[in-house]
């Protein structure tokens, strides 16, 4: 619910010298007569003397006042303008904000807030703040008071408020008056709110008008219906831990330092070395891995906190330069597949084209930390041919280059082997002998088909073998002599089968001549004669 405007709200009016309240009643009131009721709101009574460079209290109902708004300076995230009415809108950067008016963020959502006469205010997410009344009396005074409802704030005024100018922020156990600081302010549930100053003094008062001046460097916290907790000193900030120069993939891991006495470490991420521009937060604890999930690519400052175990927080340590650039993206390669065997003198290897990419690197290595390289080269075409390999293991990867010389991280490397074609050398056999055929092992564990023919073409087989174990083929029954044609394949465990090697040719030689030969031969020409 929005905390109602009081026309009966007193507001302090500063006594300025040879002022009395005649005059405060005619420079600023809206009837001369109101100098009765100033009187009586103050328990002064005849001869109604005040003290110059005093302040006296006013109903609001009672003061000329001239209306002023609160600009906004930046929005991120879910950030809503709550009306009086109730109704709700988005915020965008450049409306007002006035008097009877809230903002509520959302999870994600922050706002900068410029109020008259540099007064900022950055609200955090999942908090509302309702600007309770702000405006300017005749003399040029700017009286503003905001409520905060829920949630985180922090004000920065940067210019030292005029003795009759006010700021003040309540919540619904405390109020703080600041004339020049840099401060907290959070609402810990309904009845408990923290207060820590970053700079100058804060003055805190709680609902039975205790007051507690808080210096740099303290804190306080103020519970319903209890005394204001005396001041504490704040924890110190934490060494900010090393950051890539560019993080080039998403979620970005960041290792946080340790830290004694620290239950979270909290790094807000602002698009500004102010810290002004927030866009996203988020808490691990000291000596863990905080990792931002999403981040659009641009130049950011990263701000590091510390916060104890009792809930108070660091100052700010010095912002570092956070760059993501994601775009383009490491390349995602199509072919081939890793652990690829090729049986090809060349081997192309192809990636997924990119439009934010111009050209792209490669890298063809006999190792897998690409030491040993063998080729780089840079190409407009999503595709590399390798040179003519040897046999081995080899590994490539390629990275994406923009139009501005930027260069992605690079892909997942691709391990392939090049292996020999299965070939055998000079065969040859006889019919006595029969055939002996032995070729090189391709690879272990591998099996190897063979076919035998009486034509190149193979349409005439003699015989075949499939899924040998053994890289060899023995034949011992009778071969007729003559020229045959043979052919051998490999296949992989995992399945993956070579082309048929070229066919080689096997001659069977006849059998030698012997005695028994010549006998025959004799006897066969003696036959004839007779």
């Amino acid at each position: 619910m929005l905390p109602q405007v009081n026309a009966d709200e007193l507001i302090s009016v500063h006594v300025k010298k040879g002022t009395n309240l005649i005059h405060l009643a005619r420079d600023y009131c809206t009837s001369r007569t109101a100098w009765k009721e100033i009187a009586q709101a103050n328990q002064l009574k005849e001869p109604y003397i005040i003290q110059e460079n005093s302040t006296l209290l006013i109903p609001l109902r009672l003061l000329l006042t001239e209306g002023l708004s609160a600009q906004v300076a930046y929005v991120s995230g879910s950030v809503e303008l709550l009306e009086t009415s109730g109704h709700r809108r988005t915020l965008k950067s450049g409306e007002h904000i006035y008097t009877g008016q809230s903002v509520v963020t959302g999870s994600d959502g922050y706002i900068q807030l410029i109020f008259p006469d540099k007064k900022f205010t950055r609200i955090e997410p999942d908090s509302q703040l309702t600007i309770t009344y702000l405006f300017k009396l005749l003399d040029g005074a700017v009286k503003a008071e905001l409520y905060l409802e829920q949630g985180r704030l922090v004000h920065n005024v940067k210019k030292k408020l005029k003795k009759s100018d006010s700021f003040n922020t309540r919540t619904a156990v405390s109020i703080t008056g600041i004339r020049g600081t840099e401060f907290r302010m959070k609402m810990e549930d309904d009845s408990t709110n923290v207060v820590e100053t970053l700079r100058g003094l804060v003055q805190l008062k709680n609902s039975d008008s205790q007051q507690v001046l808080l210096k740099k460097g303290e804190g306080s916290r103020v519970k319903q219906g209890e005394s204001i907790a005396p001041p504490k000193p704040l924890p110190s900030s934490p060494v900010p831990p090393q950051l890539a120069d560019v993080y080039r993939t998403l979620p970005i891991s960041i290792k946080l330092p340790a830290m004694q006495d620290v239950k979270y470490i909290r790094l807000r991420v602002a698009k500004d070395t102010e810290g002004n521009r927030s866009v996203i937060e988020q808490l691990a604890a000291p000596d863990e891995e905080l990792l931002i999930m999403s981040l659009e690519d641009g130049k950011y400052s990263a701000f590091f906190t510390a916060v104890n175990h009792e809930g108070f927080e660091s100052p700010a340590a010095q912002p570092v330069s956070l760059t993501v650039r994601t775009v383009p993206a490491a390349p995602v390669i199509s072919s081939p597949k890793n652990a690829y065997t090729s049986w090809d003198e060349k081997l192309e290897m192809r990636w997924l084209r990119s439009d934010q990419a111009e050209k792209y690197h490669t890298e063809l290595a006999k190792d897998e930390h690409f030491n040993d390289i063998i080729e780089n080269l840079v190409t407009d075409n999503p595709a590399y041919l390798t040179p003519r390999l040897e046999q081995g293991t080899y590994y490539f990867r390629v990275k994406a280059i923009a139009a501005d010389g930027f260069n992605s991280n690079y892909s997942q490397h691709v391990q392939f082997s090049k292996v020999a074609q299965p070939a055998m050398g000079k065969v040859e056999g006889s019919t006595t002998e029969g055939i002996h055929l032995q070729w090189p092992v391709i690879m272990k564990n591998c099996t190897y088909d063979m076919q035998i023919a009486k034509d190149i073409h193979f349409a005439d087989i003699f015989t075949s073998e499939a899924a040998l174990t053994e890289n060899s083929f023995t034949l011992d029954s009778y071969v007729a002599h003559g020229t045959y044609y043979v052919r051998i394949r490999a296949t992989l465990e995992n399945g993956l089968q070579s082309q048929w090697a070229p066919a080689q040719k096997l001659y069977i030689k006849p059998e030698p001549l012997t005695w028994k030969h010549a006998v025959m031969g004799l006897s066969f020409l003696a036959l004839i004669a007779l």
